[in-house]
């Protein structure tokens, strides 16, 4: 589990990493008073650095900044998943494929886009 505290040592956001086939992101989350702060940015940041293969992670549908958010780190839509939370919003698989440039890059930005 990775945490994101604040000055003085308080927990205030958290991501929960399950490996597998490459990593799938369970949960992340920012205390409501610390959002857009980039604790979360921040959080995934840490996660890719060290990840070697695939992450993938859901977001709801309707979670445009969210999404937005993991869209700027290179994630992509894989799949829809109908009706997944309780009250009937779809979610989202998100992927990032690993770099395969080699440069180890966590900004969102690979090889290929950067060339274009």
């Amino acid at each position: 589990m990775l945490v994101d505290e604040t000055t003085d040592g308080a927990v205030v956001g958290y991501l929960l990493p399950v490996a597998g086939d490459g990593v799938h992101v369970a949960e992340l989350v920012v205390h409501p008073a610390h959002r857009r702060e980039g604790r979360a940015t921040r959080l995934l940041r840490r996660l890719l650095t060290g990840a070697h293969g695939r992450v993938t992670l859901l977001v709801a549908a309707d979670n445009d900044a969210a999404r937005r958010l993991y869209e700027s780190l290179g994630f992509r839509p894989t799949a829809r998943r109908p009706d997944f939370y309780d009250d009937g919003t779809d979610a989202i698989l998100l992927a990032r494929e690993p770099d395969d440039s080699g440069s180890g890059r966590t900004d969102g930005v690979d090889q290929t886009d950067a060339e274009r």
